[in-house]
C-alpha cells in the first residue's frame, strides 16, 4: 500500500481551499452542517470550524491521523 504524504495530504487541502468559490461552503451551512476554514492568521496545525449559528472553533487538525483514516 502507498503511504501519502501528511505534508501532501495538508499542500492539497490548502490548495483545495484556496481555490474555492464559497458557493459549496454556502450551501453546507444553509443545510446546516458545519465548515472547516484556514485563514491567513489560522495557525500552522488549524483550522476553524465555522457553524451555521455563526459560533467558530480553533480546532487542531493531525494531518497524519487524517492520512491513515483515509487508508494511506
Amino acid at each position: 500500500m502507498d503511504h501519502l504524504d501528511p505534508g501532501s495530504l495538508e499542500a492539497d487541502f490548502e490548495r483545495m481551499v484556496m481555490e474555492d468559490d464559497d458557493s459549496a461552503s454556502q450551501a453546507m451551512l444553509a443545510a446546516g452542517l458545519p465548515i472547516h476554514i484556514a485563514n491567513d492568521d489560522t495557525p500552522a496545525g488549524h483550522v476553524v470550524r465555522v457553524h451555521p449559528d455563526g459560533r467558530k472553533e480553533l480546532i487542531r487538525f493531525d494531518w497524519e491521523a487524517a492520512a491513515r483514516v483515509l487508508g494511506r
